[in-house]
Formats: structure tokens, sequence, C-alpha cells
């Protein structure tokens, strides 16, 4: 395991407020350090002329029209709030 994917690691848990003993840590490692490989892989494909899609298989998307409609009023949309102080959604604070 190299010293910058162990690195790597740590920094994604840190972001993903996880935290692991050490065997679950080489565990997660040993399965990152395979998915950064396959990525490493991908790059090396040949993808001149190929055309992008939205979607693997050939379905019509149905589109509604783009119109304008009434805008709920604010007690709805706060109902469906989990936490709500002085009419607003409460959120956590964001440093």
């Amino acid at each position: 395991m190299s010293t910058g994917s162990k690195c790597r690691i740590e920094q994604v848990a840190d972001l993903a407020c996880l935290s692991f003993d050490e065997e679950s840590r080489d565990f997660y490692q040993a399965h990152f350090d395979r998915t950064l490989a396959y990525f490493e892989r991908l790059q090396d494909v040949n993808i001149q002329g190929v055309v992008p899609m939205v979607t693997p298989h050939d379905i019509l998307v149905p589109l509604r029209e783009d119109r304008a409609q009434a805008r709920s009023d604010q007690e709805t949309i706060l109902k469906g709030a989990p936490e709500v102080k002085d009419q607003q959604f409460k959120v956590p604070p964001v440093v």
C-alpha cells in the first residue's frame, strides 16, 4: 500500500465522517486501490468517434411541457421540513 493512497483513504473517510479501526481501514484501502486502478485503466480506452449517450437504452424520454405553475404556499412547503425556525428551514450551520 502506497503512502499516497493511504492518505487518500483517510481523506475520504474524513470527508464522509467515517472512522474505522486499522483492520477495516486496510480492507477498505484494498478496495479503494482496486477501484482507482480500474478507473486508471479506463483512461487508456480509445473513445475516439464514440457518440455520448444519455441512457444505454433506446428509449424516448417523454418531456413535459415547460409552463408556469402556481406556487405552493409557504405553510405547505414547510410541512415537509424536518425542522423549522422563524418560518424557514432550519439547517445545521456550515463553516
